[in-house]
């Protein structure tokens, strides 16, 4: 993920055309062994719009490009990365409907940043930031 594309992405996100990233840090979110149909990464950006800098962390999750894991699943594995796209492209904003119209303070999904169908690519809210754990 270049600081281009990343900051095209958050000047949609945030509706900010003076938007301005300063620097990304990316890392793994999971241990080694793990996301074995995905890659998933945390992006802490570090960004400015009029003086002002700001911070935001953001799930990257892709699609696994481990040599090993593509060997024992195959390319394309079982399109898990495309039914996840699809699910938070086009289910996830109802069911956020339905939930909000009974708590608005009910967190049941990250919100998605982007959708990027090119690169089976979703990047998404950190719920850490919100204090959630994985189970």
């Amino acid at each position: 993920m270049s600081h281009d594309y990343l900051q095209k992405v958050l000047k949609n996100y945030l509706k900010d055309e003076n938007l301005r990233i300063i620097d990304v840090k990316i890392s793994p979110c999971n241990s080694l062994g793990e996301g074995f149909l995905s890659l998933l990464q945390r992006a802490v950006i570090t960004y400015e719009v009029d003086l002002k800098t700001s911070s935001l962390s953001v799930i990257l999750k892709s699609e696994c490009s481990d040599e090993f894991a593509l060997k024992i699943i195959g390319e394309g594995g079982f399109d898990v990365q495309g039914k996840e796209i699809n699910f938070f492209d086009k289910i996830a904003g109802k069911m956020l409907e339905i939930f909000n119209s009974l708590d608005k303070n009910l967190k049941v999904i990250p919100d998605v940043i982007f959708v990027d169908r090119i690169n089976n690519t979703l990047i998404m809210e950190d719920l850490r930031e919100l204090n959630f754990t994985m189970a």
